[in-house]
Parts: structure tokens; C-alpha cells; sequence
């Protein structure tokens, strides 16, 4: 926006599902004494501000439909982390339906590809699945290889969002034991065999109650594909 110079302005009031809106901040590290006071401070130079969030208890529960016309599975009050990124999300949310059946490669990927699985659902954590999605698909093209399972997720758009990825083990796990919709037998996740780029991880349908939640099968076969997100 375009003000006089000197002069306050009045801050602008976005919205975010699932979150409240705690302030501006001129500090994209959204640190406390960077918090804008829009009745005192005046603009005297262009201004970059950074909006900080806070999660709403109560705006979704699972089972609800998301911002995104899914399904959230899972709900964090205490956030965490995404690997690889100072984000905070608080809120798991599944495509409303699988969407099609994929190999998860035409051919091997290189071993050693760090792509895990086994983080906690419920615990302060680190999320792999999206960076598992961006590293397969980059393997992929290093190695020539088609990645189409992790390629259909990351393509996919629904709900005017377009940042849906392939579910680690774990996460979707947690999917497939709170949809009633699904339509396969089986669904890859985005963890990889790290001692061996031919295979990846499956989850049946429906999922196991114990034991063994996922199993590894040849990367090329075809099962099907269920996309989310966080936020």
C-alpha cells in the first residue's frame, strides 16, 4: 500500500484457517521488540512486514473437512517443525480421495537416498514427507528416472492449493485410518529402501492395528496414491 510519508496506517487484517493473527512484525524472525504498534509508529521509509500466527484451539479436529476441501487427520497444538524449514504447522490435511494408481519409479533410484519414515505422529518431531517428495523427485531426474507416484502429488491441486506432497510411513498411516473412502489396496508412501533404490514403502488397506506397518516392494509396481499437506 501506498501511504504519505509520517503518516500510521491501519494494519491489515488477513485471515488464516486454523490460526489467529498475533501481529506485524518488521522482522521476518518475527522477534518481539520487531512487533509494529500501528497507532504510534509512523512510515517514514518502504516497509516489509511479516504476519505471525498462532494457533486456534478449536478450529479443526479430525475428521473435519480442511481449508483445502480434504480431510485433517491430525492436529498438533504444540506444532511442529517441517525438516529443512524454521515452519511451524499445526494441521494434517488429506486430499478428499486417493488420486489414481502409480509406480513410484521406472527404474531404480540411487541407494543411500535419505527418505525416512518412522517419525512420531503426536510428539514434538521433524515431518519428512514433503522433503521426501522433493528429494525422489530430484533423484529421479539426476538419475534419469521417472518418479511418477511422488510427480502425481506434487502436481496435484485442489481447493485453490498446490502444495500437496506424498505422505512419508508414518503420515500416511494416519491417513488410511481415518478415511472410509478409500478406493485401493495398498498406498505408497514417499520412504524409500535407503540400502536399496529399487524398492520403496507401501501401506496396506485397510492398515494394520500392530506389527508391521509398512512393507518394502519393487518401486515400480503400481499402487495407489493419496496426496496432503500441512499447514
Amino acid at each position: 500500500m501506498w501511504v504519505w510519508p509520517g503518516s500510521t496506517i491501519s494494519p491489515p487484517g488477513p485471515q488464516k484457517s486454523g490460526y489467529a493473527l498475533d501481529g506485524w512484525y518488521r522482522d521476518a524472525g518475527l522477534s518481539a521488540n520487531s512487533k509494529c504498534d500501528f497507532a504510534a509508529d509512523a512510515v517514514t521509509a518502504p516497509l516489509t512486514l511479516y504476519a505471525k500466527w498462532n494457533f486456534a484451539a478449536g478450529s479443526f479436529a479430525a475428521g473435519d473437512t480442511g481449508p483445502a476441501g480434504g480431510v485433517i487427520f491430525f492436529v498438533s497444538p504444540n506444532g511442529f517443525p517441517v525438516d529443512g524449514t524454521t515452519e511451524i504447522v499445526h494441521y494434517f490435511e488429506a486430499a478428499p480421495a486417493d488420486i489414481g494408481v502409480f509406480a513410484m519409479a521406472s527404474g531404480a533410484l540411487p541407494n543411500g537416498i535419505n527418505t525416512p519414515g518412522t517419525d512420531t505422529m503426536g510428539g514434538v518431531t521433524i515431518l519428512y514427507g514433503r522433503r521426501n517428495t522433493a528429494t525422489i523427485i530430484a533423484e529421479g531426474k539426476s538419475a534419469g528416472v521417472l518418479t511418477p507416484a511422488a510427480t502425481a502429488c506434487d502436481n496435484y491441486v485442489h481447493g485453490g492449493k498446490d502444495d500437496w506432497h506424498l505422505p512419508n510411513s508414518n503420515e500416511l498411516l494416519e491417513v488410511l485410518r481415518i478415511v472410509s473412502n478409500a478406493s485401493g489396496t495398498s498406498y505408497w508412501s514417499s520412504r524409500m529402501n535407503s540400502s536399496n533404490g529399487a524398492q520403496a514403502y507401501y501401506v496396506p488397506y485397510p492398515p494394520p492395528a500392530g506389527g508391521a506397518m509398512s512393507a518394502a516392494a519393487a518401486a515400480t509396481e503400481a499402487r495407489s496414491v493419496w496426496p496432503i499437506r500441512y499447514f
